[in-house]
């Protein structure tokens, strides 16, 4: 029966021949003449840059397959696990699988497996092994069914603080509807059989096997102190291995209202939050409110200004999570020094956070009347500044030219003056935030399809060139 093999596309065909109880590993790309030998078949195709080729074998013979093994890559991490072994009559402990390092594009692969661990896993078992020194020791141990040892013996040299350990780790797991909820206690046996110094987390190792624990999406607030609030409204903590998030202990409620903070978060008041950095020596910092309630102050008094509310408010409250948060980081000492000072920080900010929220969803609605419509709601003598013209996104040497073209000396203008310019853009930009933010009265009861439309920007004509080129048109304004 042929076995067909191949390389290519950043992958390669890899083997194991064991050879006076050694491993060896062998790579189709660069091995190719050695395996056919070995094994017999030909290599019927291979690209003029030798980057790809395929061939096949008669029989495997004594060679154990690993598989096609990423070797483009430089990050040397273990790939996948190939059964080298079953259970064997009743001796063992179950079935042997070995992941063994990924390999560089290149000929020689012993430096990446002297670099990191060969694993092998054997039911709740993780061991880690050297590939040349102690792979096939260890291998053959799990066979007989015999103790592993408890300390690494490389070359002679024996390496202590290794040995077994055994990891617990509480995890939730949900059925299919999300309402059974339980808690399971997951062990592993750690052997750490390896020379290594930084060997990977064993937990990386059973992410299959993890996968029922896996956490969903939740709001930023949440991920910030480990936390997923599940469907039912129970708190989890939250475990990260290998970059993906899995479900924990379950937590007694919410830890923004009992305090049972977790990552190493402190409650300082009500509404403020703080962790410390040891190694880069700084604070984390921060601060909180509900978003229902945030939002739906700040909504409520623009109500006012925008109609009787019953659209408008809930247009304008809409947010994504139950929370609104600000965060900053400072140095630890400044935050020492005066840290009730550096909560007040964090508070403004906060609150310019959500006037920001509120003004861009304001404007949304502000957006659906047409330009002739919002003029005339706008009172003549409604006083304009230049910075009225800054925060609503215009740029400061556009406003500057425009001002000493059209109003040269003056820092603040009316209404009625600037209507006068209001076939410009960058004017009706001006008139729009001014209505986003409550400067005055814009009645919009409701949204019929007549008389509203998204305004759409203007083009500007060859003549009206050296009137309007010098404003900036900055749509993406974020408030610092």
């Amino acid at each position: 029966m042929k076995y067909d093999v191949k390389w290519g596309d950043g992958c390669s065909d890899m083997f194991i021949e064991v050879k006076d109880g050694k491993p060896v590993l062998l790579d189709y790309e660069y091995d190719t003449e050695r395996l056919h030998e070995m094994c017999g078949g030909r290599c019927y195709y291979a690209s003029r840059s030798g980057a790809s080729g395929a061939g096949y074998f008669n029989s495997l013979g004594s060679l154990i397959p690993l598989g096609s093994y990423r070797v483009d890559t430089v990050h040397n991490d273990s790939q996948h696990f190939l059964p080298v072994a079953p259970q064997w009559s009743g001796r063992g402990e179950g079935e042997i699988l070995v992941a063994v390092p990924y390999v560089s594009h290149e000929n020689d692969k012993s430096e990446t497996l002297r670099s990191r661990p060969t694993v092998i896993k054997v039911g709740n078992k993780v061991i880690y092994t050297d590939f040349e020194a102690n792979l096939m020791e260890v291998i053959s141990l799990l066979l007989a069914g015999k103790d592993l040892p408890e300390e690494c013996v490389v070359d002679g040299v024996s390496y202590n603080r290794r040995g077994h350990h055994t990891l617990r780790r509480t995890f939730t797991w949900l059925n299919d509807w999300g309402s059974s909820i339980e808690e399971e206690e997951v062990i592993l046996e750690h052997y750490n059989l390896c020379s290594m110094n930084n060997p990977p987390s064993p937990w990386e190792f059973f992410r299959r096997e993890l996968e029922k624990y896996q956490a969903g999406w939740t709001e930023r607030i949440f991920q910030l102190l480990s936390v997923e609030q599940l469907e039912n409204g129970t708190f989890v903590k939250t475990v990260k291995i290998d970059h993906v998030r899995y479900r924990g202990g379950i937590l007694p409620g919410n830890p923004l209202e009992t305090g049972d903070l977790t990552a190493g978060w402190q409650r300082v008041d009500d509404d403020v939050i703080v962790r410390f950095y040891d190694r880069s020596n700084e604070a984390h910092l921060v601060t909180y409110a509900r978003a229902d309630e945030a939002y739906g102050k700040l909504s409520q008094r623009l109500a006012a200004k925008m109609g009787e509310g019953e659209e408008f408010i809930p247009f304008v409250s809409a947010h994504n999570g139950e929370y609104v948060e600000y965060e900053m980081v400072v140095p630890k000492v400044l935050y020492l020094i005066n840290p009730a000072a550096q909560q007040a920080e964090a508070r403004r900010g906060l609150a310019r956070k959500v006037r920001y929220d509120v003004t861009r969803r304001a404007r949304l609605w502000v957006d659906q009347v047409n330009d002739q419509s919002l003029l005339e709601m706008i009172p003549d003598d409604l006083v304009v500044t230049f910075g009225d013209s800054l925060d609503a996104g215009n740029c400061r040497p556009g406003t500057e030219a425009f001002v000493a073209q059209y109003f040269p000396g003056q820092v603040q203008t009316t209404a009625g003056e600037l209507k006068k310019h209001a076939d410009n853009y960058n004017v009706m930009r001006i008139f729009r935030h001014l209505a986003a933010t409550g400067r005055f009265d814009c009645k919009i009861k409701a949204l019929p399809d007549d008389g509203l439309r998204r305004p759409r920007r203007r083009r500007h004509r060859p003549e009206e060139e050296n009137t309007t080129s010098s404003f900036s048109e900055n749509d993406d304004v974020v408030e610092e």
